[in-house]
């Protein structure tokens, strides 16, 4: 296969992966400079359904990769592709995600020791905003497959699955059943909906289709989670309000309650400081302490926002000149990282 074929075919894959949807010829010749007519695109085209890497869902339509193809995509293309935009997109998005919470945590621990006081840093992430555009199941050898799950923001998830060697698989028909499930919704849709048709595939299918569903739930839920840093937690207690022991567990005990607390720290919309005093937290648990929070918009990656908790006589002005020079901490952390 010539250079661009190679190239033709590529394109194929990437336009299908992202869409679902046949890819023609004009398609690739608005998007793509391969440097040759239409009448060329289509003439490998051609050559490349006579070959069985591409076929045609039905007359009239464009062409759709065949399991040859994604064969020969994966096996022959991975340094290639490793390298197209989209995948180094892909890399930094993963890279941008760790350096954002290395920078909640060193945030969180340098404004707990600069304040003396019990600091929390959370990420926020955007629940039920994207929404699963498709899945692919591809074999990558012989008993082992690689679900990838692209969103409609162009984020990519992948999943390896190894299965006995036994297993006659249909992946074809699984494929067809999930994104006819849960192409197009978020992650409560696809979480609540009733799987029931898996009943009625080969065993098999059946418990593969189940392990697919499994680590496609497992991605929406990492998706969904919040990750949280409490930093500086002990330091409540050296102050004198906290000095009964009973007190002191009461407090303990809901800086524990990760749920609540991301309920409690969630994000402001206008990014000024809050400040939260005593009664105000309306958590029964933190009735005698005060938080001030700052939420900062990272966009794709959500919100992040970093909270100090202590006694209601904290030292606000402290706190809040403190506060005030987040947005530097974030550039030098950005920086360092």
């Amino acid at each position: 296969m010539n250079k661009r074929t190679v190239e033709i075919l590529t394109a194929i894959i990437d336009e299908y992966v992202y869409s679902a949807e046949p890819i023609g010829s004009k398609n690739l010749l608005l998007k793509y400079d391969f440097g040759v007519s239409s009448a060329t695109i289509r003439n490998e085209m051609s050559q490349l359904e006579h070959d069985g890497y591409i076929s045609q869902p039905y007359t009239s339509a464009g062409r759709i990769p065949s399991e040859k193809g994604y064969r020969f995509y994966v096996d022959n293309l991975f340094r290639e592709i490793s390298q197209k935009r989209y995948m180094m997109e892909l890399i930094e998005r993963i890279e941008a995600l760790s350096q954002i919470d290395k920078i909640i945590e060193e945030i969180s621990t340098l404004i707990s020791k600069k304040t003396n006081y019990t600091a929390i840093g959370v990420r926020n992430r955007n629940r039920n905003i994207s929404r699963i555009l498709s899945v692919h199941i591809l074999e990558m050898k012989e008993n082992e497959y690689v679900t990838v799950i692209i969103f409609d923001d162009r984020k990519v998830e992948h999943r390896a699955i190894k299965v006995k060697k036994e297993c006659l698989l249909n992946i074809e028909i699984i494929t067809n059943y999930l994104n006819k499930k849960i192409k197009g919704k978020t992650s409560a849709e696809i979480i609540n909906q009733d799987y029931q048709e898996i009943l009625l595939f080969s065993s098999y299918n059946k418990r593969f289709c189940t392990l697919v569903l499994k680590e496609i739930f497992e991605v929406l839920k990492q998706n969904d989670d919040n990750d949280m840093y409490i930093k500086g937690k002990e330091k409540l207690l050296n102050f004198p309000e906290f000095s009964n022991p009973n007190d002191a567990r009461i407090v303990m005990e809901a800086l524990n309650k990760k749920q609540q607390l991301i309920d409690l720290f969630g994000h402001t919309e206008d990014e000024k400081i809050n400040i939260s005093i005593g009664a105000e937290n309306h958590n029964k648990g933190l009735k005698d302490i005060s938080i001030v929070k700052k939420s900062v918009d990272m966009g794709e990656f959500g919100f992040i926002t970093i909270a100090l908790a202590g006694p209601i006589r904290m030292n606000y002005k402290k706190v809040i000149t403190s506060f005030s020079e987040l947005g530097s901490l974030i550039d030098g952390l950005i920086k360092k990282y």
